[in-house]
């Protein structure tokens, strides 16, 4: 018997020599999460992989990198094939993974192209298509919070990035950290971080439900590495600042600091004397110059609201005679109508009558729209054009026009002036086309901080001499043969827009048509 064992003694040895060595721990990493961790030159590299590298160290065992996409890792690591893997803590993960101690406090962050504007929280991502890495905790806060955006997965944060690089997307919401390195990394010169970095909490080693015993000798190691400041200098290799352990600043550096915040108090001081006798005499000035702006302000808004109740009491009371003329018009028109030279002065005296309560019904409503009371509500674009065009259905086809609306953002603003606004532009796209050319007409918009709303034409376009006078009341720019008009709705248009705190313009090219906008409150 012992003579066998010592036979296969040797071959026994060899086996143990020469079989494949099993690492203690299996690390998942996301291969491409830069500086956090990532595979450069077949290497794992990151913040993340060197502090598992000294936690394996302190706990005396070796360490295997598996790298592959996120949410790969997230299944492996709940089935078991691999034992840790670095990732944000929240409630939902919990119910799959136990937690260790902190490791790094986690910043997000919402990256755009440059001339992107008005988005100072996630909230504000409602509606746009938003890139995030498929299973990452940035996409998590999104549909936890509700927020309607238009997410677009990519299996890391670095395509999710050149999605936005593209422009396939309207922003990128990530790590902050991965962010900034990859726009360093490939220079993408027109992307920015827009409003502030989000702190959504820690980011903590995971281990499988229930793995109590690799858990506690995690948080050992991470204790100890942090006491040893082994952690810091890991810290300080990514991200070049301390985050745990601060240290002490040299008693010069303090007394200096001291002495020379004692050298400027009393400087501070003389001037502080100073700046409030100033600022005393600024305000009683400033007091007394806001006391006469309000009192202008009253006598012109009391002179204009007379003026303007005038004018509109005029217009009301003028339809009265204006009835009585065209009924007699029609009674002698009926009584002579054989004698073509009467007819012809009879017609003239009808047409100028109606011109005329055309007229002062357009400046009746433009005088609508000055109201006591303004409610602002969000209203639904679309369905408020719907009900526009609805209403303008017979003039429309009368026409032969064909009207094409993409879906249009929320407003906010009150809805009858809204309701002018559209009818006018509308009105207006449809009428000045060249006589025999079908009127086209497209509506849509855009939604940044503000919302703009665009209707375009293929009309005859508007002359460049004459743009600064468009939203001028009683401005007409052709003859009442060529397109008949009362000169009002551009000025309603400007008036309803400025009432709700937006702005008005539009673009021409005289025989190319012309594209109005709106820009309004979102």
């Amino acid at each position: 018997m012992f003579v066998k064992i010592v036979k296969i003694l040797p071959y026994a040895l060899l086996l143990i020599f020469f079989a494949p060595q099993v690492a203690g721990l299996i690390a998942g990493i996301d291969y491409n999460y830069p500086p956090h961790e990532f595979i450069e030159d077949g290497e794992a590299r990151g913040f993340n992989v060197d502090i598992m590298r000294a936690i394996a160290a302190h706990m005396n065992e070796s360490i295997e990198f598996k790298p592959m996409t996120w949410h790969e890792a997230l299944d492996a690591l709940k089935n078991g094939s691999i034992d840790t893997l670095c990732m944000a803590r929240s409630e939902e993960r919990r119910q799959y993974f136990d937690f260790s101690e902190p490791i790094l406090d986690i910043k997000l962050a919402i990256f755009v192209n440059e001339e992107i504007t008005g988005i100072a929280s996630i909230e504000d991502l409602e509606g746009h298509t938003v890139a995030v890495e498929k299973g990452d905790i940035a996409e998590e806060i999104l549909l936890n919070r509700g927020i309607n955006a238009f997410i677009i997965e990519a299996d890391t944060q670095d395509k999710a990035m050149k999605l936005l690089a593209e422009r396939e997307v309207m922003a990128f919401f990530g790590n902050y950290y991965t962010g900034v390195y990859l726009v360093h990394k490939y220079g993408y010169k027109d992307i920015k971080v827009i409003g502030e970095a989000i702190n959504v909490g820690e980011r903590v080693i995971a281990v499988r439900k229930g793995n109590h015993e690799l858990l506690e000798k995690i948080n050992e190691s991470i204790e100890a590495i942090k006491a040893s400041g082994e952690y810091d200098a890991i810290y300080e290799k990514w991200y070049g600042v301390h985050v745990y352990a601060g240290k002490k600043i040299p008693e010069w550096i303090f007394l200096s600091i001291f002495a020379l915040i004692a050298i400027t108090a009393g400087g501070f001081t003389v001037m502080g004397i100073w700046s409030r006798t100033l600022t005393r005499k600024v305000r009683e000035r400033t007091m007394e110059l806001e006391e006469l702006k309000n009192k202008l302000e009253e006598k012109v808004a009391s002179k204009t609201a007379e003026l303007r109740t005038i004018i509109f009491s005029l217009a009301h009371d003028l339809k009265a005679p204006l009835r009585s003329i065209k009924s007699f018009a029609a009674f002698l028109l009926e009584k002579y109508g054989g004698d073509k030279e009467a007819e012809s002065n009879i017609r003239r005296i009808l047409d100028a009558a109606e011109r005329m309560e055309k007229q002062i019904d357009a400046l009746l409503q433009y005088g609508k729209l000055e109201k006591d009371h303004i409610d602002i509500k969000r209203v639904d674009m679309n369905k408020l054009v719907n009900e526009v065009i609805a209403e303008m259905k017979d003039y429309i086809e009368s026409k032969g026009a064909e009207i094409k609306i993409r879906k249009l953002p929320e407003v906010r603003g009150d809805k009858s002036i809204l309701k002018s606004i559209m009818y006018n532009l509308i009105h207006n796209a449809v009428k000045f086309v060249e006589p025999g050319k079908k009127p086209v007409v497209e509506i849509y918009g855009e939604k940044n901080d503000r919302v703009k709303i665009f209707v375009k034409d293929n009309g005859i376009g508007i002359s460049k001499n004459v743009e600064e006078d468009i939203f001028a009341l009683f401005t007409k720019l052709h003859g009442r043969e060529e397109y008949d008009g009362t000169g009002v709705g551009l000025a309603m248009v400007k008036k309803g827009v400025e009432m709700l705190g937006g702005k008005v313009g539009f673009e021409s090219n005289e025989n190319e048509g012309s594209i109005f906008w709106i820009e309004l409150p979102f």
